[in-house]
């Protein structure tokens, strides 16, 4: 078509751009604006907004991992139930909970939280070392509370379950779901 003009965005219009477009004289034929084109970077490949908010944690990200840790405590409980309801003594029903949750834990982080492409094992590996000193700060936090502050031992343990669920969401988040450093160091 002779009279058609494309305007292709690469970014937002600029008020001045979008005024002067606005106060253009109405010409004969279509007017297109092109959908704003996914960027690249130096290397030279393209990412669209969905590859960077992976980047970028929000909101969205902290519910998200809320959800799972939800979803895992259900979980965990209903194994050390139905463990002890087969006869497993609370002991052993606790662990095999608590291995189960882990496992689920790992998994829908990795997937759902994070959206993560880390390899299952190396990850995992990781998470249980996040996991294992986010439950010693748990313990020095309730220890410390306890034995120092001399306060209430369920408040004690409300600061020390605060404690676990910041050091797992920030030792994940830097330590185990980081996929950016991966990408970095392999591309």
């Amino acid at each position: 078509m002779r009279n058609t003009l494309m305007i292709e965005t690469i970014g937002s219009i600029s008020s001045a751009t979008h005024t002067s477009l606005r106060n253009w004289p109405k010409a004969p034929g279509i007017i297109r604006i092109m959908p704003k084109q996914p960027s690249r970077d130096a290397a030279g490949s393209r990412h669209s907004k969905a590859a960077t908010s992976r980047e970028r944690p929000g909101l969205g990200r902290l519910l998200r991992y809320m959800l799972v840790g939800c979803a895992n405590t259900l979980i965990g409980l209903s194994v050390i139930f139905l463990a002890m309801a087969l006869g497993l003594s609370p002991v052993p029903a606790n662990a095999a909970g608590y291995a189960v949750g882990l496992i689920v834990s790992y998994l829908l982080n990795r997937r759902f939280t994070f959206r993560s492409r880390v390899p299952l094992g190396p990850g995992a590996l990781r998470y249980a070392a996040v996991v294992a000193c986010a439950y010693a700060l748990n313990l020095a936090i309730l220890l410390f509370a306890l034995n120092v502050l001399a306060i209430n031992a369920y408040i004690a343990q409300t600061f020390g379950v605060g404690v676990y669920f910041v050091a797992v969401y920030v030792g994940s988040s830097l330590f185990v779901f980081n996929d950016t450093d991966r990408r970095q160091s392999t591309g």
